[in-house]
């Protein structure tokens, strides 16, 4: 029994992608052997089917414009990451200037208390420390940008050692060795007033309290 070509091309895209049974595609077999017309249609229809493919040139020539597109805007992030590193530089070292500068600035940004004392090495002497015209014979920590530490001045002729007291007259640090041009850190509280008492070989030492 011969199939119409109708019935065939009706058939031809579960053909083509073996949807058909195994009885269905014998049939339309036997009928693409015989019937010219449908053997065309069958191989037009598995033209249209596969897909278009690029050579690896054209693929290439494909992704050249998003490249291009990838490769610029890499290239204003990191512009906009150095800009933004300088523009912060800048900031910082016009502010570090200007409170170094500005004298009230850099009493709330920076405080520091400069004390200095006649020191030897067989008794404790008191820090005086200078307060306008005058000196005082205490440091008041009265800011929150106090970072809480002694610095025994580089230009000192050597290592001294200090004690602190409270207001109180307690005694809080003991014994503590600071070498020239380095710091000891302390734990004070804000607006109590701590004396420091210092021994060292022979001679003048500048003390910075900050």
């Amino acid at each position: 029994m011969k199939i119409p070509c109708e019935l065939i091309k009706d058939l031809m895209p579960q053909y083509i992608d073996n949807l058909c049974s195994e009885t269905t595609r014998n049939y339309i077999n036997d009928h693409l052997s015989d019937c010219t017309d449908c053997k065309e249609y069958h191989k037009k229809m598995c033209m249209e089917l596969v897909p278009d493919t690029l050579s690896p040139e054209d693929v290439e020539l494909e992704k050249e414009p998003f490249l291009k597109i990838r490769k610029k805007n890499v290239i204003r992030l990191l512009t906009s990451i150095v800009l933004t590193a300088v523009i912060c530089f800048a900031v910082f070292i016009a502010g570090s200037y200007v409170i170094g500068e500005v004298g009230f600035l850099s009493d709330i940004f920076s405080p520091h208390e400069h004390g200095f004392a006649e020191l030897n090495e067989e008794n404790w002497t008191i820090v005086a420390f200078e307060s306008g015209d005058e000196t005082k014979q205490y440091f008041e920590p009265e800011s929150i940008f106090f970072k809480g530490e002694i610095v025994n001045h580089a230009n000192n002729p050597g290592e001294i050692t200090i004690r602190i007291k409270d207001e109180n007259g307690t005694i809080i640090a003991d014994d503590i060795s600071i070498p020239g041009g380095q710091g000891y850190h302390y734990d004070v509280e804000l607006n109590k007033q701590y004396t420091i008492e210092a021994k060292a070989a022979d001679g003048r030492y500048w003390i910075i309290v900050h």
